[in-house]
């Protein structure tokens, strides 16, 4: 996969070296520029995905009416060139205001220089980059969101541009040609049955069906009949021949998720037959050759589950040829629009054919959100977002659910019935019984600034920004409400 092309303009090479720095380590190439006139031959001749644009460059008036800066002719040529590549505009102290101008004129994001001195400061670009990243493929795209075909062999594979999921791309296209077991390790909800999925397209036997079963989802004795097969009268209820799911992936590839849900003595026969590439059927006396492929997967710690016994070490080597961690939703914001819009894709014929995609103020809320439940629930979302703006063509913040828009409430001493009522949604009309309104607005207010600083790790300037008031109105709010922002350094 080609790296995304980031361009960097600053006339000061001390300024461009440094964001260049904190990027290196996620694989980007990176482009820079001093002056206006290098930065437009960039513009017209490469397939930029960001760029990072110093308004004031060498010789120019800071003072000086935007429309008469190179940084200002640097973003309309590549407005006009390239309108989907997401610009952050960087600035000199002060210079904030200047920068929402060019917010207004759709620039992603502005990022003050003194900033760079900050501990977070590589954190911060890191993640202005993967949003921004992700934000451009999604325009690019844009166009093909109406297709409401779905392939022939299920749904496509959606990896990322986040550095995590470039990771699992990168190990997927090493290992999946291979004929040797692969582990997907991840949390409920991650992809990892659509990731085994992706494995088995890409390996020489993806031209057969694959065969799934949740190992966690069906009773031993059954589990065992289900993986070897059995023989009629093996056992009460066998009337007939059964050919087991080992059998019958025979020449394709077996996916067994929850592996450490299995029990150890299916364990021990399952490692048999991997290691003889033969099976017996329950009941049975024949033994039957097989050539199987199997890619496995568990939510579970695996340094616990072998300690525990939970999964059997042989075993474990057996089946763990390589390993392939699925990041959460939280550790790959970045993809979360792009991983939305293809949803949107997918699921929009169904549920609101007009839809094309989610306004600003959705997708901030989408991006803010800590979805416990990973992929499976944006999913969900998407679903209830559509419903909801059903003959619209994009999903509002208003057609998102409660706690997407609300989000993580701030343990304040209010009454339960206050907690329930923030729980389900602000309410659209005044209950009969009145309510709080200043606990209501506090409990709010103090809940964005804490999710701010835990983003930005505590960088004043940062939640600022994001909160689009002045550093001073930052401090003065966490003096109200007892937040220390240097508790979140590290956060």
């Amino acid at each position: 996969m080609t790296p995304p092309t980031l361009l960097v303009v600053d006339d000061e090479s001390i300024f461009r070296d440094r964001i260049a720095r904190a990027l290196a380590p996620a694989g980007y190439r990176i482009l820079q520029a001093e002056d206006e006139s290098g930065a437009q031959r960039i513009i017209e001749s490469e397939s930029l995905d960001m760029a990072f644009l110093d308004l004031t460059l060498r010789n120019e008036d800071s003072t000086a009416p935007l429309t008469d800066r190179g940084g200002w002719r640097i973003f309309t040529r590549l407005r006009h060139l390239a309108p989907e590549v997401s610009v952050v505009v960087v600035t000199s102290d002060g210079a904030a205001g200047t920068a929402v101008r060019l917010l207004q004129q759709g620039a992603l994001d502005y990022y003050e220089k003194h900033g760079l001195t900050r501990r977070s400061a590589d954190a911060d670009l890191q993640r202005l980059a993967e949003v921004g990243i992700a934000r451009t493929r999604v325009g690019r795209t844009a166009p093909a969101v109406p297709s409401d075909k779905h392939p022939a062999d299920g749904e496509p594979w959606v990896g990322g541009e986040t550095a995590a999921m470039r990771e699992v791309e990168r190990r997927v296209a090493s290992f999946a040609p291979f004929d040797i077991g692969v582990l997907i390790l991840g949390k409920n909800g991650t992809g990892k049955d659509m990731l085994a999925e992706e494995i088995h397209r890409r390996s020489p036997r993806g031209g057969r069906k694959m065969v799934a079963v949740n190992c966690a989802a069906i009773p031993r004795d059954l589990l065992e009949s289900q993986l070897f097969g059995h023989e009629k009268g093996s056992f009460s209820g066998a009337i007939d021949k059964h050919i087991g799911l080992m059998e019958a992936a025979s020449g394709s590839t077996l996916f067994l998720d929850e592996i450490a849900e299995m029990d150890a003595d299916l364990q021990a026969k399952l490692l048999r037959a991997l290691q003889h590439k033969r099976i017996r059927r329950v009941g049975g006396t024949q033994e039957i050759d097989i050539d199987v492929r199997i890619v496995t997967a568990t939510n579970q710690d695996i340094a616990a589950a072998l300690e525990s016994g939970a999964l059997r070490t042989d075993l474990y080597y057996r089946i763990a040829g390589t390993e392939i961690t699925l990041p959460s939703l939280t550790e790959r914001l970045g993809d979360i629009i792009a991983l939305a819009q293809h949803f949107l894709a997918i699921e929009r014929a169904a549920f609101n054919p007009d839809a094309t995609g989610f306004t600003p103020a959705a997708q901030h809320a989408l991006c803010a959100y800590d979805w416990p439940g990973n992929v499976r629930q944006l999913r969900s979302e998407v679903i209830s977002g559509l419903i909801l703006s059903r003959g619209r063509a994009e999903i509002d913040i208003a057609h998102l659910s409660p706690k997407v828009t609300i989000g993580h409430l701030p343990g304040a001493a209010l009454e339960p019935s206050i907690h329930a009522r923030l729980a389900a949604g602000l309410p659209a009309m005044l209950p009969p019984d009145g309510l709080p309104l200043v606990e209501l607005r506090d409990a709010w207010e103090r809940s964005m600034i804490e999710q701010a600083l835990v983003r930005h790790a505590g960088n004043i300037a940062a939640v600022a920004r994001t909160l689009h008031v002045s550093r001073d109105q930052v401090t003065h709010r966490c003096q109200k409400f007892g937040l220390d922002p240097r508790a979140f350094l590290d956060a």
